[in-house]
Parts: structure tokens; sequence; C-alpha cells
């Protein structure tokens, strides 16, 4: 019923929340466990916590109130959206992603737990990958056979860290995957002291495939008007980076790019530091002069505490900013850095939970865009395909 303790009415015509759908599924589902309960800070007051507990533990519920998801909002109307991604969760149904329609380019920030990769594919259907973190190839493998296909223009790696290289190779020799050209900051095989990085340079050298990169340089997926165009913004194997900013750090050494297609910008960056901490150096704030306004932004190194600075933020005036993090003991993303991103406007997204090695906040966030804000409706949508976000099908003009 629905005026307890009495229940002798059901109120059929009243809109249900969603404390109510949470002790509607427990019931149907006969949910028991409860993860120890007290999961969100809003539902202490609820007549529905337990159940709201129990939802949670089950991973059908991921909160209100994205990326922190710290609230359940109990009281509030379950909406239709809110209620199909439930159910997908609850009855464990795959995820059905429509295509790209004619003339979009797609972008995929791949969940990958605590380091980067990310899939782009033209609206002539080349596609290129921008890193993969190490023993996380098969998720990249799945996610190009969910949105793309494994005949890939390139790889470009941003810099050489494990959690951006170390799972290049593995995606590189997987079965059917074709690859024309490996871009990177460059150097010789000594230029970064690790086996994961030297093992990358025996293969793309032998394979005579490695296309070394600096400042000011382009490559692209299709031609015409169909052309992504990726820009090198900044890069510091030699020591210096943009605006001739002297790097030491391998993060700040490498790639950061300026994407375009038609009238979409995006940027990212890798890990460059906006801070001149320690070994660190402020490469943020010369990029951000030169990259200027954007809609969607990678944000860099996890959202560590010395990145995103406030300048970044306010040139960039990104409408989306994906954090692309895993479990990790860093701290990332900060919280001060994720203020930051929604104080400025912008909709943040979380692939994986920075607590839990497996869990996951948004997934894969994809993201497609016609290139141009006109006509409405065919800008940008951004979509949480892996059924994670409450709200997994945004629209949003620029």
């Amino acid at each position: 019923g629905c005026n307890p303790p009495t229940n002798d009415k059901y109120c059929p015509s009243s809109a249900v929340t969603r404390g109510q759908m949470a002790a509607f599924l427990v019931r149907a589902l006969g949910l028991t466990d409860d993860g120890g309960g007290n999961t969100f800070t809003d539902d202490d007051d609820s007549i529905f916590q337990a159940d709201i507990a129990k939802l949670a533990a089950a991973g059908i519920t991921k909160g209100c109130n994205p990326p922190l998801n710290d609230r359940f909002c109990p009281d509030e109307s379950v909406t239709r959206d809110q209620m199909a991604s439930f159910l997908a969760r609850a009855l464990g149904l795959p995820a059905m992603v429509p295509p790209p329609r004619s003339g979009e380019m797609l972008v995929v920030f791949v969940a990958v737990r605590q380091g980067d990769a990310t899939i782009y594919q033209g609206a002539c259907g080349e596609v290129g990958v921008i890193d993969v973190n190490r023993f996380r190839a098969d998720d990249v493998l799945a996610a190009l056979d969910t949105y793309a296909s494994r005949n890939l223009k390139w790889i470009a790696s941003s810099h050489y860290d494990a959690d951006h290289l170390g799972g290049v190779l593995d995606l590189a020799t997987s079965l059917g995957v074709a690859i024309e050209t490996f871009y990177d900051r460059g150097g010789d095989r000594n230029v970064k002291d690790s086996n994961t990085y030297r093992d990358y340079f025996d293969f793309v050298t032998g394979a005579g495939k490695r296309n070394p990169l600096d400042i000011g340089d382009t490559f692209s997926l299709c031609s015409g008007s169909d052309q992504v165009t990726f820009t090198v913004i900044s890069q510091g194997t030699d020591g210096s980076a943009v605006g001739g900013v002297a790097v030491s750090d391998e993060n700040d050494r490498g790639l950061c790019l300026h994407v375009e297609y038609q009238d979409f910008d995006l940027a990212t960056c890798g890990d460059i530091s906006g801070s001149d901490s320690g070994s660190r150096a402020d490469v943020e704030t010369p990029a951000a002069a030169v990259i200027g306004d954007v809609e969607v932004v990678k944000v860099n190194h996890h959202g560590s505490v010395f990145s995103s600075n406030q300048t970044w933020v306010n040139i960039l005036s990104a409408e989306v900013a994906v954090f692309s993090v895993g479990k990790n003991s860093f701290g990332h993303p900060s919280a001060t850095v994720v203020s930051r991103w929604t104080s400025s406007g912008a909709a943040s997204y979380q692939t994986n939970s920075a607590t839990e090695s497996t869990g996951l906040v948004d997934g894969n966030v994809v993201i497609t865009t016609s290139g141009t804000p006109t006509p409405p409706g065919s800008s940008l949508r951004v979509r949480t395909p892996r059924q994670s976000r409450d709200d997994s099908d945004t629209l949003r003009s620029w």
C-alpha cells in the first residue's frame, strides 16, 4: 500500500518515488544483501533505507548525483529513463547502442580502470585509438567490437607510462586487429627506462610503422568534410613543451592533442600538469591558450590535484568533462578538480570507481557529434551504454 502503517490504499494515480521503486525491485527480485547498509548520505530518514542499500549492493543503482554518487534522492520521482536503467541492470540486459548517424563522429572513453583508452571513429568509418591501459586490451577490443571495428588507421600513445602504453602491444597483436601506423612522442630506445616502453619501441620500429610527433604536427581520420584532425599542441621529448616550458617529468613530456571535427572541439592531453610542483611543470596554461574553447575534455591525469588548473578550466569552457579513472591510491579524482569542472558548468562523467577495482560509475562514455550545433537534436549526444548512470542518454547543444 501507499499509506503506511494502515496500508489500505494503493494510490494508483500517484507518481512513484525512487525510494518506493527500490522497495518494489527488492521484493520482486528477492534481494537480501545490504552490503553493510548506509550506502548513501540522504536516506537515513527514509523508511526505504534498507531497500535502497540492498539495491545498491546488487549494483542496480549507483546514486543520483554522479560522479560523486553519494546520494540516492529517495523522495524524487523516478523518471522513465531512470527506470529503464534500473530494469536493465536488474535483469542483466546487454546494452544496445545505436550506431552513429550518417555524418557523425564517435568518441568512446573506454572504462579501463586506472588508466586511459579512447576510441575515435570518423564519419567515414576510419578508426583510431589513443592509449591502452596495461592488462585492459580486452576491454578495448570489446568496445571496438561494439562501436567500431578492429581495423585501425592508427594507435597513438600520449606518453610511455604503463597506464597509457602498457596495453598497446596486447591490442596490436590481438586476433583480427590491423594497424597502419603508430604515433607517439618520439625518442630513442632509452628515452624511458622501462621494459614496457622498450618492448613497444622494438615492436613498432621493427615493423617500420613508428611515426614520432612534434609540436604542430597533425594526423587525421577520414578526409574532406568528414576529416577529424588531431593537432599536437605540446610534446616535450627534448625537454621543452608548448610555450617553451621546461619539462622533465614523463607526464609533462607527453602529447597534448586538440581534436577537431567541423565545429566540434575536444582536448585530450594525457597526464600533463597544471602546477609547478616538484618535478611537475605547468603545461596546461600555455596549452589552453593555444587550444581555446572546446566542447569535450578528457580530464588530465585522471583528475589529479596537480592538474585542471583554473586557467585551463576557464579557457577550455568544456560542455563535457570525462574522468578516466579506477581504483587507485593517488586520490584521483581530486574532489577539488571534480568541483572545479562541475562549477564551470561542465557535465562530468567518470568511467570506473576510484575505490573499487571492478566498480563502474558511468562505464564507457560514448559521445557522438554531427560536428555542428545545428540543426537542433544533432549536435552532441553523451551516452553511458553500460547503464551505470540513471540518466544514461543526454543531448547537449553548444
